[in-house]
């Protein structure tokens, strides 16, 4: 299993050398894709107690979780779930 993982990413690679992305741009495009996953993960009926949360919460709360800033919008305990 480790071997086929490991031959997956020298594909992975290449597809990236290939479309020739700086540093910095796939530092951002990281940033997006971890906020744009965890907000939809946030928005799941499964992450949220009660009610779920409108999806501009979710990407907000998805946003300051991985930009380390701490602000929230609903209260974290009362409001998401261990999954959440």
């Amino acid at each position: 299993m480790l071997i086929i993982m490991l031959g997956r990413l020298i594909h992975i690679h290449s597809f990236f050398k290939r479309l020739k992305f700086k540093p910095a741009q796939m530092l951002l495009i990281g940033f997006l894709f971890s906020i744009f996953i965890g907000s939809i993960l946030l928005s799941l009926p499964i992450a949220t107690h009660n009610t779920s949360i409108p999806y501009a919460d979710a990407i907000f709360t998805a946003t300051s979780a991985i930009c380390v800033t701490g602000l929230v919008v609903n209260d974290i305990s009362s409001t998401f779930t261990i999954f959440g």
